[in-house]
């Protein structure tokens, strides 16, 4: 990447990574005088004239104006689309303002497949196309691409507002947003869908909630697991998933405005090419970094280094606290301790996390647990307080224990 680029490539302890923008939605608002008094069915017909604007039944009843923008390369061909709702309203003095309801959404995957030439046969298992391979084959130069589709998304839109306005119209000012956006890296394995569940039993640090669920696909008969490593409160979540047939998708999502402001904050820009790279490249930024963390955790999960016996053997201190066997320090566990136990066991071995937020630090389970947590241990606790997960290393192994196999629960 040239040195002078502003978008920065994120430390791994595999190198520098690539990370790309996926889905990307813009909060935006304008202000014109002149424009008439009541300019909305002015504005539609004369958009409708212009051929970028078609009435339709739900435009009408929601009161905005839908305008499908389709993005071009210099040669003509259509690269990509973008989608805008405008919600308009006039002030008393006359002003009219396209709202801070308005919004513009866009992909910046599709782009890229026609610039770097990806196979049309290249689809998602769910029959998407915003995909383009592996992700650390992909120039570093993408970025730069992607950031140009914007600039040209926010130009075009301007145009088109400006095209349905009279000319006397002058526009006051102008403002944009962040409202949801994603970045991601598509990372070449041999079995994603066992990596996937594996994340959904080692979380990153920083996310107190695991999740997984599924969605289906024309390419497999079966519907294909999805990870979901969740804040404890608005901010970036997490998804992993197997994007196709050899390839793991990981991604970081802020879904809303709030989830944005956890990353970079709540400002705005004004409509305009700097504008745009201004919050293109902070957001890319950080939360790149947070995308290449997560990463690195799925990296390990994916080596998968200890085997089922390995996590049994690292565990058997909870089991001897489970089965009110005496310890070494002459300690023997009561019912309450051995019952508390085997609960958090059976947490680990079922989904990889458990909690002993009841339990007093002092407790002999939770001693356990904190001496699991040591660097030769299979657990970690950097998550919320009393919250513990299997290290990425053991991620796998749980996959392949039954709760109480062999231990004659």
């Amino acid at each position: 990447m040239d040195s002078n680029s502003t978008i920065v490539e994120h430390g791994s302890a595999e190198g520098g990574d690539l990370v790309l923008f996926d889905r990307v939605e813009l909060g935006v608002e304008f202000r014109f005088a002149g424009a008439g008094i009541d300019p909305s069915q002015s504005f539609r017909t004369k958009l409708a004239s212009n051929g970028i604007y078609r009435a339709n039944a739900r435009d009408l009843s929601k009161g905005c104006v839908t305008l499908r923008l389709p993005m071009e390369n210099a040669d003509g061909v259509e690269v990509g689309k973008a989608t805008a709702e405008l919600y308009l309203a006039v002030r008393p003095d006359g002003v009219l303002i396209v709202t801070r309801r308005s919004s513009v959404r866009f992909n910046l995957l599709l782009p890229l497949r026609e610039g770097f030439a990806v196979p049309d046969n290249l689809v998602s298992s769910d029959r998407k196309r915003n995909l383009v391979g592996p992700t650390e084959a992909v120039p570093d130069v993408a970025c730069e691409h992607q950031l140009e589709f914007a600039r040209q998304v926010v130009s075009k839109l301007c145009a088109a507002i400006a095209s349905g306005l009279p000319p006397c119209a002058v526009l006051l000012g102008s403002e944009m947003w962040l409202r949801a956006a994603e970045v991601c890296h598509d990372m070449a394995c041999e079995d994603p869908i066992a990596i996937t569940h594996a994340a959904t039993r080692s979380p990153v640090a920083g996310t107190s909630i695991a999740e997984h669920d599924f969605y289906r696909t024309r390419l497999y008969q079966n519907r294909l697991p999805v990870a979901h490593w969740l804040p404890k409160e608005n901010g970036e979540a997490y998804k992993i998933y197997p994007k196709a047939s050899q390839l793991l998708r990981v991604e970081l999502s802020c879904g809303s405005r709030d989830d944005i402001a956890s990353v970079i904050g709540r400002g705005s820009v004004e409509c305009t090419d700097d504008g745009i790279e201004e919050i293109f490249v902070e957001f890319y930024n950080s939360a790149g970094a947070l995308c290449c963390v997560a990463l690195d955790h799925v990296r390990v999960l994916a080596q998968g280094v200890y085997s089922a016996a390995d996590l049994a053997l690292k565990l058997q201190p909870l089991l001897l606290v489970a089965g009110r066997q005496s310890l070494a320090e002459g300690y023997r566990p009561n019912e309450v301790a051995a019952a508390e136990a085997k609960r958090v066991y059976d947490e680990i071995i079922r989904s990889g996390v458990a909690s002993a937020k009841g339990l007093r630090k002092g407790m002999k389970v939770r001693q356990v647990l904190d001496q699991l947590c040591g660097q030769d241990g299979p657990l970690s606790t950097g998550n919320p307080q009393g919250i513990y997960v299997l290290k990425p290393e053991y991620g796998r192994a749980g996959l392949l224990l039954d709760v109480g196999e062999d231990f004659g629960f």
